[in-house]
């Protein structure tokens, strides 16, 4: 009888041991994605989507397919369907350390007067559990609501409205800055582009690309007034000048090898252009901030 609850015991250890061995490092990946330091936890709050009528609106607006947006600035263009905007998103870093996701859009205009449409966005806002954060001071003052979920500030301005000749037509800039309240480790280019796919410009020849990738940034974004009139835009941290001439040379480097050449040689900025026939694509390089390397790149104009 004692063999058999020997053996017994011996089975259970055996089987049971290790499986609590593989849920004990199951759980331990689980925990090491769910800490509040990872990006990629952030990014899940968020629920950037490109969706329903905001897709359509976007898409009819000329701009690219696949606009991410968070749900509240998806509904509020949903609920006023401008008549035309200019749209750009993307990642910047502040003083402070901290990571915003931010979306710019300008000539935001739709239909009735300044008034009547404040008045509206505000009711809206309120609808949404956003505070105001600010009493109205003018008629087209800055408006800025307010909204804070799992350490995200959400930040939502409304600013310059005015009211078109020839209307009722009004028109202003819209903003969401959305503020990730810890500081996070610094990320690289190539890291936040697989993150977050709305601010990679795919058009980008990757020999270029590929100077960047291991890079860290203080801002990247894409976007403009409509598609074929899109860049991308991104301020390449550098350790040092040493490095940053290096980085410069090598990116300057892969450009000429592709075929763009220099047409332009301002103080601190340069301008490059690829013929491409019918249009031309355009790189500017200038080193304007200390130990920051800030390009863009503007694709078929």
């Amino acid at each position: 009888m004692k063999s058999i609850l020997l053996f017994t015991a011996m089975i259970f250890v055996l089987f049971f041991g290790k499986n609590s061995n593989v849920m004990s490092a199951e759980n331990k990946k689980i925990n090491l994605y769910q800490k509040d330091d990872s990006l990629a936890i952030y990014y899940k709050r968020m629920e950037l989507a490109c969706e329903g009528r905001f897709n359509e609106i976007m898409i009819d607006k000329k701009h690219p397919n696949g606009r991410l947006a968070p749900e509240i600035l998806r509904f509020f263009i949903e609920k006023f369907e401008p008549r035309r905007i200019t749209f750009s998103q993307g990642v910047n870093e502040d003083n402070n350390g901290m990571l915003h996701f931010y979306w710019f859009i300008n000539e935001f205009a739709v239909e009735g007067e300044v008034g009547k449409f404040f008045d509206e966005a505000k009711e809206f806002f309120i609808d949404q559990k956003y505070l105001l954060q600010q009493a109205p001071d003018s008629i087209n003052g800055q408006k800025i609501f307010l909204f804070n979920s799992n350490n995200l500030i959400f930040k939502f301005t409304l600013e310059n409205f005015s009211n078109y000749t020839g209307g009722p037509l009004c028109g202003g800039s819209v903003s969401l800055d959305i503020t990730l309240e810890t500081r996070l480790p610094e990320t690289t280019i190539e890291n936040i582009l697989k993150l977050y796919s709305s601010i990679n410009c795919y058009s980008l020849p990757s020999k270029i690309l590929d100077q960047f990738k291991k890079q860290t940034f203080s801002n990247i974004s894409y976007g403009g007034t409509w598609e074929q009139y899109y860049s991308w835009d991104v301020d390449v941290k550098c350790a040092d000048e040493a490095s940053l001439a290096e980085l410069n040379k090598s990116v300057v480097s892969e450009m000429i090898k592709i075929g763009f050449k220099l047409y332009k040689n301002e103080d601190k900025l340069l301008s490059y252009e690829l013929n491409n026939g019918d249009n031309s694509s355009y790189i500017y390089i200038s080193r304007e901030e200390q130990n920051i390397l800030t390009f863009r790149y503007q694709p078929n104009s």
